[in-house]
């Protein structure tokens, strides 16, 4: 039996419901995938990474760049109504088989293109710091958005809404890192009770779910 720390998972079906083929639409020149695995290069002496696809242009990118696809998801994990928690479950369950066991699972969506490894790295310290069960990562709504005043839907219009919030809101961006304990994801639950966070700057937060999220995170990745 073999104990690791970490199991890096990209989920990268293929087909989407809103863009078609989205995880190999290409920005800047090169594949939507390509802009995580980028960043990975300098943790895969550490740790295992793994791209868990159904799609063979998907798999045949991940190894030109030199990263593992240890097996073809299952058409039923593939789907647009698969729910990601059992994606992950079935990577866990395959090394099981191999007594391979892992502590802690990363995840990151290929639709958060603008993280970058520094992102990473302060995850895995700030998850491991504070002990935690799970970590996600965030951006903060009132620094992206400088306003104390609102606007409420009241039936078919709309009310002023003063902000009298004082602490910090967050909105979780994707998330575009997810770390959480093995043994949350086998209880059905991509959260633990004690849920730490990293904030990243709303400019780097975007989630790609439609064409024009492409287009921004084209320019804003040129900068």
């Amino acid at each position: 039996m073999i104990k690791k720390k970490y199991l890096f998972i990209i989920p990268a079906r293929k087909g989407s419901t809103r863009i078609k083929n989205k995880n190999i639409k290409y920005i800047n020149n090169k594949p939507l995938i390509y802009w995580t695995l980028k960043n990975l290069y300098n943790f895969k002496k550490k740790y295992e990474i793994i791209i868990s696809t159904n799609d063979q242009k998907i798999k045949k990118i991940a190894k030109n760049l030199k990263f593992e696809v240890p097996f073809l998801r299952p058409k039923k994990l593939a789907t647009k109504s698969s729910k990601i928690i059992h994606t992950i479950k079935h990577a866990i369950r395959y090394y099981e088989k191999k007594e391979i066991y892992f502590e802690n699972i990363c995840l990151l969506q290929v639709t958060s293109p603008l993280r970058n490894s520094e992102d990473i790295k302060k995850c895995i310290k700030i998850f491991e710091k504070n002990n935690s069960d799970s970590l996600i990562t965030v951006f903060d709504l009132f620094k992206t958005y400088k306003k104390k005043l609102f606007y409420m839907k009241y039936k078919n219009k709309i009310k002023t809404h003063y902000n009298k919030i004082k602490n910090k809101l967050y909105v979780m961006n994707g998330p575009a890192i997810l770390i959480t304990k093995t043994n949350c994801i086998m209880k059905n639950k991509l959260y633990g009770k004690n849920i730490s966070y990293y904030e990243m700057p709303y400019y780097r937060s975007f989630d790609i779910n439609v064409y024009e999220d492409l287009k921004i995170c084209e320019v804003l990745n040129e900068g």
